[in-house]
């Protein structure tokens, strides 16, 4: 859910997109973990603390007192740099109103800072490393417990998931190979036709499309084109029909040549 968010929201090319995602962000650091949030949120975070647009900026200004929240001892040196490197940004932001912001939440910030390494000494202290319990960090906790269990169901429904693609992805290369065998599969001439070809048809008589005659010789099989015939009055015809007639503009006449008449007697 966090990585939909943050795709959508954090990294929107849409300036309110990103002023949207500071608002989820603010909620989200009430109500999942410490170490949730920080994994999930505080990158994107810090780089809207750099946002070309002023209004995300300023909204970024006013989430540093939640940020401080969640980094409370332990934790890692890193997210604790990150932090101050934007907040000293901020605090000498280019906009007034960004810089104003900054500056009312900076004391709150000192005040829990002081909160902080007083907590941190105690850890120090302690034995088992684990600090004073309280109710804070019981709760948090309990949250990170609840999320340990969702995270896991959530890596199996990813790897599910996955797996399904993978299946799918093979089944189309089957189909597809499945498609390819069967157009180069041998015709009815026993001859291989390239994909995309379909076999022509030939037509009863031993005639093929345009009327094309297929003629048996000594030296093989042979398609000759139809022969042009010219009847009477110049009309000219062609086909390998064997009916001796052909349709002129005039009606229908022979196209057999018509016998020459024998010389009077004298």
């Amino acid at each position: 859910m966090f990585r939909r968010i943050v795709a959508d929201l954090g990294k929107s090319l849409t300036y309110s997109h990103r002023v949207a995602f500071l608002e989820v962000a603010s909620h989200g650091m009430v109500y999942f973990s410490r170490r949730f949030t920080r994994d999930r949120l505080l990158e994107t975070v810090w780089e809207h603390a750099k946002d070309p647009v002023s209004h995300v900026r300023i909204r970024a200004a006013a989430l540093m007192v939640d940020v401080k929240k969640i980094l409370r001892p332990p934790v890692e040196a890193e997210y604790l740099t990150m932090f101050q490197q934007a907040v000293a940004k901020l605090l000498t932001d280019t906009d007034p109103e960004v810089r104003a912001t900054m500056g009312l939440a900076h004391p709150i910030i000192d005040d829990m800072e002081k909160k902080h390494l007083k907590y941190a000494a105690q850890l120090a202290k302690s034995v088992t490393g684990a600090g004073v319990p309280d109710e804070e960090d019981a709760a948090d906790r309990k949250r990170d417990e609840i999320e340990g269990s969702l995270l896991e169901a959530a890596k199996e429904a990813d790897k599910q998931e996955r797996r399904q693609k993978l299946r799918e992805l093979l089944k189309s290369e089957r189909e597809a190979d499945v498609t390819s065998s069967t157009l180069a599969a041998p015709n009815a001439t026993g001859k291989k036709l390239p994909a995309g070809t379909a076999p022509s048809k030939q037509t009863a008589g031993g005639q093929q499309g345009n009327n094309a005659k297929t003629v048996q010789g000594g030296s093989g099989t042979g398609v000759f084109p139809p022969i042009a015939r010219t009847g009477p009055g110049g009309a000219t015809t062609s086909g390998g029909s064997s009916s001796g007639v052909a349709r002129t503009s005039s009606g229908l006449t022979s196209t057999h040549p018509t016998p020459a008449k024998p010389l009077p007697k004298r």
